[in-house]
């Protein structure tokens, strides 16, 4: 985008595209290119690692490109299409309809109506049926990709399953295929044939009376489509340069995969059954991924990931061997998917050695009957005792996870959540106690897909009573998400084809962003049902047995597998994991080419890094901060130089206690979109380099528009006591004359009250009091010398500007010029 339109958005640098890790090639020099597009926020959709690893993969190959875009809001949304600016591809700022593919991910099912906003402000026709030979072909995948019928008009193809090999196979074959001159139908019949492919125009669903009866195949080919499935993690592609974004993602931190696939057979749970079989990394080579990785991003926090990483066989082995080789260097490491029956007092040390990391359990269910239903097999003592250790080892919050609405639930359940979480508080009097509740949602390709979603009134009835009694309880907040969401879920979910012109309807009537409360709109989805004919309740409702479902033609599990769960969930039997019992007849694997693929290798040694005892030195350095880099927000800014340290190998000291801090100062917060030419800083190193070699190293690796400028010694601790600004404005709308007089007049005053509005409050300030000097020096150009304040915020030089020449503040730009530093 140009520089003109981020100076108007909050967030501007999540549109730079050039972060570390960011790939960048020349579009004439590939066979193919992709845009591989995420519907939600640019901080979601970049703490999501299977868009990282898609983007890495397609990239890794030579013959291909891959560039990003992410969804924006309505806001921004609303101001792009005022100003006519399309959306463009993050590293290269080309249309998004020039490349050969538009890759979407689809993370839930609730993205629905972004999907729709991408491609529009792509200016790629919505409806498949409606692109020409040029326009790119739109292939999704992701989760939410398992049942795609709701979204099959808008979509050509589907991946479902794995994405590091299927992605670049299906890009280069589009590529080429575009090259030889086949047309559209062509291209889509060729990509059928990879497996995992399912293109939704080659299938036809057949209603009678209200009712599917069929989904029909019409071309030549199989009538289901199987899922793609890596035969083995080891081996398969892991991004070392992993992309680190600006910002603040949600999950800003090094996420490195240790098994895709989780056997324990939880009843609710899609990502349970759509992932399978268990495939895990060996842990030397996840070692050594995390070893290149961490040195190539400068993250200084490791999550292990998994659908339940207390069930990866080596972790006894791997984790010691992590924290040894780690926590010298204070790189904090986290395990965000552990079961209660998983977590114990050694592991709670170990995760603790650097800092304490989140910890949550999910009990899911408050009694252990309605455990056993839904084949989440803890016991109440497990629940206990994980946050008793928990509590033992140092944690002071805890969060929760519960479903509402689960089949089989009744009254008792719900008060045994109360009971629950008041017997974790009893017995770990130290723990606070965050609980989130989620209605159930039933899920495709489970158990439970058969089953009815619980009403709005009955949920938000259980909701309240559930709410009313947790706030009763000491050091426990509560947390729930919307049930007027979850209605909306549940229709995706389990919907059919015919639910796209309703996903159009609601789209054209302003629904967005449906994940967020404050843009979803019940409302606008009930009047498109209204409109189409259909019924809300009607997807809802429990499902027959003997009903044909909108994904059957879609190859995940075996039908009989799951009605066989569903029989053992309402008796209350357990099925037990296929890790130790043998196969339990799932039909995800063929014993042979696909099957459970556990880590055999032995753990690495421990090997603790060679860090020599240094006597920290206290740096002094100033750096400038101009062109892209003027978008970086100062806590962006301070985790850029953080991170370009690790990078460059230099050791910093960090502060003591539960949470060590590495010891940088910056003396200023500067604004987003304000230059400097000169701003100081100081950090503590524990590294022997002379401080012009620090300069040179770190300065590699700085993104465009920052670099240090002076490094030296300095033992003293300095403040800024004032800085020389250059401040430029449009010089017809403030007039020459009368600048210079509106100048002579507020220096001729004693004081200029100002307010500083704020969301939540408003701050009084004097304009006056600070100003040293204030001059124009050019048409359009003026400086001024702007002191500190010794109580209460400094005003800013935009502010002081646009104040005295009356203009807004957004069309002034600020350059500082020079800071005044002084010993503190």
């Amino acid at each position: 985008m140009q520089p003109e339109f981020l100076d108007k958005i909050q967030g501007p640098s999540r549109f730079l595209g050039s972060e570390v890790g960011a790939v960048r090639k020349d579009p004439g020099q590939v066979e193919a290119q992709m845009a591989l597009l995420f519907p939600d926020h640019y901080d979601l959709g970049m703490s999501h690692l299977g868009f990282k690893i898609v983007y890495h993969a397609l990239n890794e190959a030579p013959d291909l490109l891959c560039e990003r875009a992410f969804c924006p809001e309505p806001g921004l949304e609303e101001e792009m299409r005022r100003l006519g600016q399309g959306l463009c591809a993050l590293e290269s700022g080309r249309p998004l309809r020039e490349f050969d593919l538009i890759g979407l991910s689809l993370p839930h099912e609730l993205a629905a109506t972004n999907v729709l906003t991408l491609l529009d402000l792509a200016g790629v026709p919505l409806l498949a049926a409606e692109r020409g030979e040029g326009e790119p072909i739109v292939l999704a995948g992701g989760p939410a990709a398992f049942n795609p019928e709701p979204l099959a008009l808008f979509l050509d193809a589907v991946l479902l399953g794995d994405g590091e090999e299927a992605a670049p196979e299906a890009a280069r074959l589009v590529g080429r295929a575009r090259r030889e001159g086949l047309s559209r139908k062509e291209i889509l019949a060729r990509l059928a044939r990879i497996e995992g492919i399912y293109v939704p125009s080659f299938f036809e669903p057949v209603h009678q009376d209200g009712r599917l009866v069929e989904v029909r195949r019409l071309t030549p080919g199989p009538a289901r489509i199987a899922k793609r499935s890596l035969a083995e993690l080891e081996g398969a592609f892991a991004p070392q340069a992993q992309l680190v974004a600006f910002g603040r993602p949600v999950h800003d931190r090094l996420q490195v995969e240790l098994a895709r696939g989780c056997s324990r057979g939880c009843r609710f749970c899609q990502a349970g059954i759509i992932y399978r079989p268990v495939r895990e990394r060996e842990p030397r080579s996840i070692y050594n991924l995390i070893l290149s990785s961490l040195k190539k991003t400068g993250y200084d926090e490791l999550s292990l990931l998994s659908l339940s990483a207390g069930d990866y066989s080596c972790l006894a082995g791997l984790l010691p061997a992590l924290m040894a080789r780690l926590s010298p260097e204070r790189i904090a490491v986290s395990l965000p998917s552990l079961r209660a029956d998983s977590f114990s007092g050694e592991l709670a040390e170990l995760i603790r050695q650097v800092r304490l990391t989140g910890l949550t359990l999910a009990p899911e269910a408050g009694s252990e009957r309605l455990r056993q239903v839904i084949n989440k097999n803890l016991s109440r003592e497990q629940i206990l005792s994980a946050a008793e250790q928990a509590g033992r080892a140092g944690w002071r919050l805890l969060k929760l996870y519960f479903m509402i609405g689960l089949p089989g639930e009744t009254e008792a359940d719900i008060e045994a959540i109360l009971e629950l979480c008041q017997d974790i508080s009893r017995r770990s009097p130290g723990l606070r106690l965050n609980v989130s509740i989620s209605p159930f949602v039933p899920k495709a390709h489970t158990p439970f897909q058969w089953e009815a979603q619980t009403g709005l009134d009955e949920t938000l009835e259980r909701l309240a009573g559930l709410k009313r009694g947790l706030k009763r309880l000491r050091a426990v907040k509560v947390k729930w998400n919307s049930p007027w969401v979850a209605q909306l879920e549940g229709l995706l979910s389990r919907g059919d084809r015919r639910l796209g012109r309703v996903i159009l309807r609601a789209w054209q009537k302003g629904a967005r962003f449906e994940a967020w409360s404050e843009h979803f709109n019940l409302a606008l989805w009930l009047e498109a049902l209204r409109e189409e004919g259909l019924n809300l309740e009607d997807y809802l409702a429990a499902r027959p047995l003997e009903a044909v479902l909108p994904w059957d033609h879609l190859s995940v599990a075996d039908k009989g597998f799951l009605l066989l769960e569903r029989e053992r969930a309402l008796a209350g039997v357990e099925t037990p994991d296929c890790r130790q019992a043998g196969c339990q007849g799932c039909g995800v694997c063929d014993l042979e080419t696909l099957k459970p693929a556990l880590a055999g290798g032995r753990a690495p040694l421990a090997e603790p890094p060679a860090v020599a005892r240094r006597r920290p030195r206290r740096l002094t350095f100033s750096f400038h901060k101009l062109g892209p880099a003027r978008f970086f927000g100062h806590l962006e800014m301070v985790s850029l130089f953080q991170r370009a340290f690790r990078r460059a190998g230099i050791r910093v000291g960090y502060s003591q206690g539960f949470n060590p801090q590495p010891r940088f100062s910056f003396f200023e917060a500067l604004p987003v979109g304000a230059e400097s030419l000169q701003e100081w800083a100081q950090v503590e190193v524990l590294d022997h380099r002379s401080p012009e070699q620090i300069l040179k190293a770190v300065n590699q690796q700085l993104p465009e528009g920052l670099g240090l400028t002076v490094m030296g010694e300095g033992q003293a601790r300095i403040r800024c006591s004032a800085a020389l600004y250059r401040v430029s404005f449009d010089r017809e709308a403030a007039g020459e004359a009368a600048a210079a007089q509106r100048i002579e007049s507020f220096l001729g005053q004693e004081e200029a009250p100002f307010e500083r509005r704020r969301p939540d409050k408003v701050q009084r300030l004097d304009l006056r009091r600070p100003v040293a000097e204030f001059k124009l020096v050019h048409p359009g150009e003026v400086e001024l010398i702007v002191g500190q304040v010794a109580e209460g915020p400094t005003p800013r030089p935009e502010e002081i500007v646009s104040h005295v020449l009356g203009l807004e503040p957004a069309g002034v730009r600020v350059l500082k010029l020079k800071t005044m530093m002084e010993e503190a």
